[in-house]
């Protein structure tokens, strides 16, 4: 008897069935991953720099761009962002804590060394503002933080 393949129908069935499995196997599947071997090889990079001089030369991104919309781009963003982003932001909290405090401080330890405000606002922005900036880029954490 000839394979019969599944409607659109039976397909959404499926899919929507396995909803309730899925998010256990995929944190199960992440938990005995190993990402950091793999992703962090000569070989990722070089697959890497190839694919992103094919979206370069074939302008792939700006072409994906433009074959949206805004308004679907609103309502994904604001529909999948809204209900993520305080969990993300609960989760992240205390790694964001550790990670602005170096900056923070930093900028915190020349503030008394800065010369008073003036009435040229141009000259505050070189004389006040760009040592804070300076002194946030310098002390800022760079990378991933474990």
């Amino acid at each position: 008897m000839p394979r019969v393949p599944k409607t659109i129908e039976q397909g959404l069935a499926n899919y929507r069935g396995s909803i309730g499995t899925v998010p256990n196997r995929y944190i199960a599947a992440v938990e005995r991953a190993d990402w950091q071997g793999p992703a962090g090889s000569q070989q990722a990079e070089q697959n890497f720099a190839t694919k992103m001089q094919e979206v370069i030369s074939t302008e792939s991104r700006r072409k994906g761009v433009m074959g949206t919309n805004n308004a679907f781009w609103r309502s994904q963003s604001a529909d999948k962002g809204g209900k993520a982003i305080a969990g993300g932001m609960t989760r992240g909290a205390d790694r964001w804590a550790q990670r602005f405090a170096q900056p923070y401080n930093a900028v915190l330890g020349i503030l008394g060394s800065l010369p008073p405000k003036g009435t040229d606002p141009m000259a505050n922005i070189d004389a006040r503002l760009k040592p804070v900036v300076q002194t946030f880029v310098d002390n800022k954490v760079r990378g991933r933080a474990t």
